[in-house]
This record gives C-alpha cells, sequence and structure tokens, in this order.
C-alpha cells in the first residue's frame, strides 16, 4: 500500500540518507528535457497517525479599528484524511472555532491570531497570522503596462506606478522601488532597481537564447510611514513563444525534434487537446502566427480562446499539409479579436484525425509594450521578425568588406547600430564595434557588408519604410531593393543579401530595439 500510494513516476534510484529520510529520484513521464514531472523527494515514514498540515490567512489583515478581519483555513488538510476541528485564538483575548470565523478588532496595535488545528486522533497543528489595526497596508498598482502585455527584448519600457495610503495620504515616489527581473523557467534573475512612480527600463535577455523560456518581471514596493510596506508586480511577455512552454496542458505531449525551433515541439495532437500561457494580454495584438509541421492536410485547426477551452474566440488558423513532420511552417497570421482585460488563453486544437500536425511556436504580432519609431542619433539592435536573430558583423571584424549576417543575440556590439539621418528620409546604419556603416558592394551585388563610411555613399543609405506592427523594411537608396535573409533561413551566419522587396516576406521585416 505504501509504493502504490506514492503515484511513483519512472523512480530510477532510492536512498535512504542519516537522517532516515528516503529520497527518491524519479524520470517522470517525458523525455530528457521535456519532463515536467521529474523530480527529487524526500520521503519519511510516520507509524499511526500523522499530524495534519496547518495553513490560515486573513482578509484584511491591516486597517484602522474597529476592524472586522475574515479568517480562513484554506489549504489545510490531513494525510490521513481525518475529520478536523479548528480552534482560534484571535490574540486580544478573545477566541473562535470554525474553519473560517470572523472576528472585530476594537484597539489599535499588533496581534498574532494563531488558528490550531485537531484531526479525530488527537494530532494537532498550528499557525499564526499577524493582524496590525491601526495602519493600513498601502495599495500598490502599475498603471502601465498591463500585466501580460508583449515586448521584444531591446524594448524600452515606460512604467508608471500609483500608490495609495490612508493614513500617509500624500505619497513619497523616492519610496518607490521598482525592480526589474528576467524570469527563466521558474525563478528570476533581478536586472536591475529603479526609483519613482514613473520610468524607463530597457529590457535584455541577459544571456539565454532566442528560445529560452523567458520573460520580463516588474516588482513595485512601497513602505509607508507605519513601516507596512505594499507590493505588487506583472508579467510582461515575449511576443515569440515556444509552443512546449505552456503554462497549463491537456492530452498533448511534448516531442523531442531536432528541427524544431527548440529542439521540441508540441505533439500527440487529438481533438480537442489544449494548450494554454497565461498571463496574456491582447491589448494592441493585430494577428497571430502559429509555426507547425503536418504531413497531410486534415483540415485541422488552431483556435485561441480567453479564459477557458470552451471561452471567447479570439482567432481560428487552419492547418494546411506542410509536406511532412519536419516541415516547419510559419502559418499566414490571422487576425486578432482582444478580449479585453489580462487572460488564460487556450490554444485548442481541432484535429478531425489524431496525430494530424504538431506545433512548435506562436508569434504574437503586435509592436510591443513602450515601442518608439527608430530616431536619428540613437543605437540599436536590429532583430529579424522571421528568424529572431539579429543583424551582426561576422566575428566581430572590423575590416572593410566583413560579411553582414543574422547571429543569435549575444550583447555584442557588432550587433549593435547606430542610425544618423543621411537626409530625403533615409539613414546610415554604423556598427559599433568597428564605426564602418552598412554598405552594398555595389548596385548590382547580393551581399550585404560593412565599409568605412563616406558621407554621401548612396550605398551606404537605407530607408526604413514601416511593415506593420513595429517591423521595417530596409530599402537601399541605391538599388531601392531590401535587406533580406536569402531563402528565409533561420540559421545562424547567413550573410544577408538584397533582394527585390515584397510586401509580404517575413524575411525582409525587422525590428528595431534602442540601446544605451
Amino acid at each position: 500500500p505504501f509504493v502504490a500510494e506514492l503515484g511513483l513516476r519512472s523512480p530510477i534510484d532510492m536512498k535512504f540518507g542519516p537522517d532516515g529520510a528516503m529520497y527518491v529520484a524519479e524520470w517522470g513521464i517525458g523525455y530528457s528535457r521535456s519532463n515536467t514531472d521529474d523530480g527529487i523527494y524526500r520521503i519519511d515514514y510516520v507509524a499511526g497517525n500523522r499530524t495534519p498540515l496547518a495553513k490560515a490567512s486573513a482578509t484584511p489583515d491591516t486597517g484602522q479599528g474597529p476592524l472586522q478581519v475574515t479568517f480562513s483555513s484554506d489549504g489545510t488538510s490531513d494525510p490521513d484524511g481525518d475529520e478536523l476541528t479548528y480552534a482560534w485564538d484571535f490574540g486580544d483575548g478573545s477566541t473562535g472555532t470554525g474553519p473560517s470565523p470572523t472576528h472585530t478588532y476594537t484597539a489599535n496595535g499588533t496581534y498574532s491570531a494563531q488558528m490550531t488545528v485537531t484531526d479525530s486522533g488527537g494530532k494537532s497543528a498550528g499557525v499564526n497570522v499577524p493582524i496590525i489595526v491601526g495602519n493600513t497596508r498601502p495599495t500598490v498598482t502599475f498603471t502601465s503596462p498591463a500585466n501580460g502585455r508583449f515586448i521584444d527584448y531591446g524594448d524600452t519600457i515606460t512604467y508608471q506606478i500609483s500608490v495609495t495610503d490612508p493614513e500617509d495620504g500624500a505619497v513619497d515616489c523616492s519610496r518607490v522601488v521598482v525592480t526589474a527581473a528576467l524570469g527563466h523557467d521558474s525563478h528570476s534573475h533581478d536586472t536591475g532597481q529603479y526609483t519613482g512612480c514613473s520610468g524607463t527600463i530597457t529590457t535584455g535577455a541577459s544571456g539565454h537564447d532566442a528560445t529560452a523560456n523567458t520573460y520580463l518581471v516588474l516588482s513595485a514596493d512601497y513602505t509607508d510611514n507605519g513601516g507596512l510596506q505594499g507590493t505588487t508586480s506583472i508579467v510582461l511577455q515575449p511576443r515569440h513563444k515556444q509552443a512546449e512552454y505552456f503554462t497549463g496542458k491537456s492530452g498533448v505531449r511534448v516531442v523531442e525534434q531536432s528541427g524544431a525551433e527548440n529542439g521540441k515541439r508540441i505533439g500527440d495532437i487529438s481533438n480537442g487537446d489544449w494548450i494554454s500561457f497565461k498571463p496574456l494580454n491582447l491589448a494592441g495584438v493585430e494577428s497571430v502566427t502559429f509555426r507547425v509541421s503536418a504531413p497531410s492536410s486534415t483540415g485541422g485547426s488552431i483556435e485561441l480562446r480567453a479564459g477557458s477551452p470552451t471561452g471567447a474566440l479570439i482567432a481560428t488558423s487552419p492547418v494546411p499539409s506542410t509536406g511532412g513532420w519536419d516541415n516547419y511552417v510559419n502559418l499566414d497570421p490571422v487576425a486578432v479579436t482582444d478580449p479585453g482585460g489580462t487572460q488564460t488563453v487556450y490554444a485548442v486544437f481541432n484535429a478531425p484525425t489524431a496525430d494530424s500536425f504538431d506545433v512548435d511556436a506562436l508569434v504574437f504580432n503586435a509592436p510591443g509594450t513602450g515601442w518608439t519609431p527608430p530616431q536619428s542619433g540613437n543605437k540599436y539592435t536590429v532583430t529579424s521578425a522571421h528568424s529572431g536573430k539579429r543583424v551582426d558583423v561576422r566575428n566581430g571584424s572590423t575590416a572593410d568588406g566583413a560579411a553582414v549576417i543574422q547571429w543569435t543575440a549575444n550583447g555584442g556590439t557588432n550587433q549593435q547600430w547606430q542610425l544618423t539621418d543621411a537626409g530625403n528620409g533615409a539613414y546610415t546604419l554604423t556598427a559599433q564595434h568597428s564605426n564602418k556603416c552598412l554598405d552594398l558592394a555595389s548596385k548590382t551585388a547580393a551581399n550585404v557588408q560593412q565599409s568605412a563610411c563616406v558621407a554621401g555613399a548612396s550605398d551606404q543609405k537605407w530607408k526604413l519604410v514601416s511593415a506593420g506592427l513595429g517591423n521595417y523594411r530596409i530599402v537601399s537608396v541605391l538599388s531601392n531593393k531590401c535587406l533580406n535573409i536569402p531563402q528565409a533561413s533561420t540559421a545562424d551566419d547567413v550573410q544577408l543579401v538584397q533582394s527585390t522587396c515584397s510586401t509580404t516576406a517575413a524575411s525582409q521585416k525587422w525590428r528595431f530595439g534602442q540601446v544605451g
């Protein structure tokens, strides 16, 4: 019975530690890094009746007196399933019973309310909840950006914080502290701290590659005159999301496949299966693009829905044949209807036959939070809307004629370009590591390179033509052709070329992310 209750998923090792506990390593039910349920667990043996697990909370836990507080035992449980009784000491001489009592505090002060939970076998556990009467915790909110909005790394984000405090009245904005952190999987790394009710933050992937499960976390704190701290946080999402980084799923499996963008994709899809993502805010999102593979056309489709798998329809994309499981195609963008507010968004799969298509990635097409058009004098990274890779000078060369390529973002100055007004709506783009200009070898030569900047040279002048959603085509003044990725490659180290401009080619669309 003991082993059956554990519900192990492919255990690979068990050992007893010097503390007498058993430690179990289990593989999970997936493969390699795709496992979402692998882990190492400590198991303690407890003879006979086991102690309940006590959890308690209070709403509100601060405020002016008389303060009516509702207590909750939500989360309290008994590992043996025994019936539980609840006893409360409110810390002011009063007591109560039941799982969710209410009590009113009349005098100012700091109290420690204690809940004691006892099972039918006599085992008990306790937990304390602090209550402060006479001061109210300040309320801190992000006025902008909205929780779940989309960004591109390199964007400069403008934030605005609102703080209200009933006792203090006027808020001292110098005591508002905003912390930016790069979220990665289930943890985050602080990347900067800022002071004030408003300001700007320039985002960055901080060493993580473009396919990593990253996002930006902004937290804001304010401590009032009575020492109470209010805090809030929001998550900003990358527009380009790998399908396997879902926050919820039903019926699908993460499949290892080297041809997928991150070496993984969503497979084993049956009709009605879904994956979900949260938090997402679709304000300003105009369309969504799915990257899929499908060996044949079965009439399948992908729906985006808000709030639940049967919620309001946001978008629908048909899934045609791509010619094989390992032939990936970015489907045509489909229009998005914003359901309003911050949502859990579900990608629901309509598959007339099982295993009719796999899903690799989603791209939410929007300018991004805090996006502003590129301007002369500023320095930018230039990122392909197609591949997610940056315009780069090969190997950081400073030589004339060095190839200009696409390469994964790495923070190097050979991926940073200064825009300078060259007159008549044109610009030069100067590589920051070499101080040389983006250049064509000749009017007819295909390849793009860097060369020493020459004032007035038309082969070094480029116009930025809006391609929508914050993207631009970079058009040569000399040839009237567009900066392009040959064969729409997504590989590193592909030399960029000039090609006849196309209004639909994603390989000719570029985003400017301000740096410095």
